[in-house]
């Protein structure tokens, strides 16, 4: 199997499969999962859009991604939304229904909540909501764009990339709608040690 392009890997969570996104059909961006022993290759999806950010819920069997709905008359992304299917890519499930662009997702560690920063007129802020994409709820309220959230491995708090002319990770409580000074700019691997 050759690839054109290949971006966007995010492992199982046992290890022995990966989803990548690649442009191997020739048309569009696609999801597709590797079986690492076999190297066995599944489509997830199949669609005249571009499709990316895969990413596996804790349970091995569902995977979330987005999808770029709508484009502007310059062919620019102005809506893609976040979907859920299984390892087969058996069926779609939308997620979210909203103008503007859901993306870069992450699943929590207890597979109950989605984070992800989402884009509306230029400016994008942290997001997290439920598994079914329901009871959205908004984090980041600043004047810089907030991008990239990723949960720390007990769940307990997000880091993500607050974008300005020297961009940094910043750390926060995964439920305080953020101000000025609930901001943790601290050593990002006292969050990441997975002994705690």
């Amino acid at each position: 199997m050759t690839l054109l392009t290949s971006m966007a890997h995010h492992f199982s969570p046992d290890g022995k499969s990966i989803l990548f996104v690649s442009n191997i059909d020739h048309k569009q961006n696609e999801i597709y999962l590797m079986n690492l022993a076999t190297g066995k290759t599944t489509q997830i999806t199949e669609n005249d859009r571009l499709n990316g950010s895969p990413t596996f819920h804790p349970d091995g069997k569902r995977i979330f991604y987005t999808s770029f709905m709508d484009r502007d008359s310059a062919l620019k992304i102005i809506n893609s939304e976040i979907f859920v299917t299984d390892t087969l890519g058996s069926y779609h499930t939308r997620l979210t229904n909203r103008i503007g662009n859901d993306g870069a997702l992450d699943i929590s560690p207890n597979g109950k909540t989605i984070a992800c920063h989402y884009f509306l007129n230029g400016k994008a802020d942290i997001y997290i909501m439920d598994i079914e994409g329901n009871n959205i709820k908004q984090l980041t309220s600043d004047t810089l764009d907030n991008r990239w959230p990723r949960w720390t491995p007990d769940g307990k708090h997000l880091a993500y990339t607050r974008v300005a002319e020297n961009s940094d990770i910043w750390i926060m409580d995964k439920m305080e709608t953020i101000k000025s000074n609930t901001l943790l700019h601290l050593n990002v691997t006292k969050y990441w040690n997975s002994n705690r």
